[in-house]
């Protein structure tokens, strides 16, 4: 970056400095690789295998996420298996895509040496832990329609004319990525005001008024396109209500039970630890708005607005940490832009190189020494209990390999839990639609004890061969005041149709959970720190 003194970069050049770039990229994304699935990796994953096998998100399968998502997990299962390494190296392919467009953002906006530094701090701060960067989130699936929207806005608003079909593409990827996860609509906003901007700035004083009436317009257009086109589908199904209320209202009522200063103040609690685990780039980023690039096509302080609007996109929620990787595009943006600027500053051609190499190598000690063990040494499944406690991720590998082994591809599981990554691993049907049960557990869903009959019915119908009973607050999220007739009908049916295979507990000493045939505590001191039953259906003879 230093080692190229101006903005033409020779071919030969180019190609070393993306061989850089790809592999500290893939060296940072080995050890994360078989992380073991979470929750929601799990259940966007089922989803995905229940549409490979013609069924139906919104009827067969249910969850609160719009639909885009789930058929990207289609995809990905379409040639890779259900596995931890399966789903995260698709996630890292699909994320570089997401790295390539940003070079071309940043090429367009300064030049190419630009875009290799914010391709290079997009490579290094996406995969942070502090983000979960490893998790094959909505939120990092969300970036690369994002990304894309915005690359064509450039694309569209140059000149003294507005290129209808860029701007139209712009809109459509806008609502991709809107249908991918609602937040994004704040950090979608962006490229409206960018688009406004570029006119406003750049064009002839004449044409700037219907110039930006009709990029508006357009833009509008192909979002509404998009959309409609994914309702239609979905309307054409006869499932239009349903998708409308889990797509909508249930996420509504999922964010209700904080105000909206409560999510603020636990976003930015959220996003001040971010900054101190990974200050380097938050340093940049700030730095960088006031910096003034030579020939910049918009200023830093525009990309500033950028971060802004994309952490307004983690309050909706509770501020989970992979909510933050939406942050991720514009911190690389903003500090791409400064590093770019402070070399350039710099004539002495040694002098750029030295402090190039400088640069580089503290942005990624500065990412990989705290975070050695994430990188290099630590197991995977040691990380995951490390980051997630006692949530059974690592052991959903061994349950899903005994439920595969011992049952038939068409055989039926009920998971009384919210444990879909077992059932996505095992390659197994799930007993009832409701791959998660926390909407059976609270009481501000009006639909609850709808949800709960449908269980019991489903359920009773299914006959599943197995059932597992996953008792963890996290998996279940009850509120504590609803009614829990799934569970009365579980206990009573349970006891007169299966018998117990094995319980496991989880043991705070060794932090890991354990089968009950190796620990001699009792039963009642053992579940309080979570419990997890397999219970077989009686009239199935086979190994225990």
């Amino acid at each position: 970056m230093g080692f190229i003194g101006n903005f033409q970069l020779k071919t030969r050049e180019s190609g070393l400095l993306w061989l850089g770039i790809v592999i500290v990229y893939f060296s940072l994304r080995i050890q994360p690789l078989e992380i073991p699935l979470d929750r929601d990796e799990g259940i966007f994953g089922l989803i995905g295998q229940t549409i490979l096998n013609g069924g139906l998100p919104y009827l067969d399968a249910l969850d609160h996420k719009p639909p885009v998502v789930y058929y990207i997990y289609a995809l990905a299962l379409s040639f890779l298996p259900p596995t931890a390494f399966g789903i995260h190296l698709f996630l890292h392919f699909y994320n570089l895509l997401t790295l390539i467009v940003l070079f071309f953002i940043a090429k367009r906006i300064i030049g190419p040496e630009a875009g290799f530094w914010v391709a290079f701090i997009y490579a290094v701060s996406s995969i942070s832990p502090y983000i979960q960067g490893f998790t094959a989130s909505t939120e990092l699936f969300m970036l690369l329609p994002l990304m894309l929207s915005l690359w064509l806005s450039l694309l569209a608003t140059e000149d003294n004319i507005v290129r209808i079909p860029w701007i139209v593409l712009s809109g459509g990827f806008g609502a991709l990525a809107c249908w991918c996860k609602q937040p994004a609509v704040t950090s979608v906003a962006f490229v409206l005001i960018l688009i406004v901007y570029r006119i406003l700035t750049f064009q002839p004083p004449a044409q700037r008024t219907i110039n930006c009436v009709k990029a508006i317009s357009m833009w509008l257009i192909g979002g509404i396109v998009i959309s409609l086109l994914i309702i239609a589908y979905f309307a054409s199904q006869g499932i239009v209500y349903e998708f409308f209320y889990w797509s909508f209202q249930h996420n509504l009522l999922y964010t209700t039970g904080a105000t909206l200063w409560d999510k603020l103040a636990l976003a930015l609690s959220r996003l001040w630890h971010i900054a101190l685990n990974i200050p380097i780039v938050f340093a940049l980023a700030f730095i960088g708005i006031f910096l003034k690039p030579k020939a910049p096509a918009l200023p830093p302080v525009l990309f500033f607005i950028f971060v802004v609007l994309s952490f307004v996109g983690t309050t909706f929620g509770s501020a989970y940490r992979h909510y933050f990787a939406q942050l991720a595009p514009a911190l690389a943006l903003l500090s791409g832009m400064a590093v770019f600027t402070i070399v350039d500053r710099v004539k002495d051609s040694r002098a750029k190189n030295i402090i190039t190499c400088l640069v580089l190598s503290i942005l990624l000690i500065a990412e990989i020494l705290p975070n050695y063990n994430y990188y290099f040494s630590q197991s995977p499944k040691a990380f995951s209990r490390k980051f997630f406690g006692n949530n059974p991720f690592p052991e959903s590998v061994s349950i899903a390999e005994y439920l595969k082994k011992n049952t038939d591809p068409e055989d039926k599981i009920f998971i009384y839990g919210s444990e879909a990554q077992i059932l996505l691993m095992a390659e197994r049907p799930s007993a009832t639609a409701f791959y998660n049960i926390y909407p059976l557990m609270q009481s501000k869903y009006p639909r609850y004890l709808e949800f709960q009959e449908r269980v019991i019915k489903e359920v009773s119908q299914a006959r599943p061969k197995y059932i597992i009973s996953v008792f963890l607050p996290s998996s279940f999220l009850y509120d504590g005041k609803a009614q829990q007739r799934t569970a009365v009908f579980l206990e009573q049916y349970s006891s007169k149709y299966y018998s117990i295979v094995d319980q496991l507990f989880y043991n705070r000493e060794q932090q890991a959970w354990v089968s009950s045939t190796h620990e001699n505590s009792k039963r009642e001191d053992k579940a309080k720190n979570g419990m997890i039953t397999i219970l077989r259906r009686k009239d199935i003879v086979g190994p225990q």
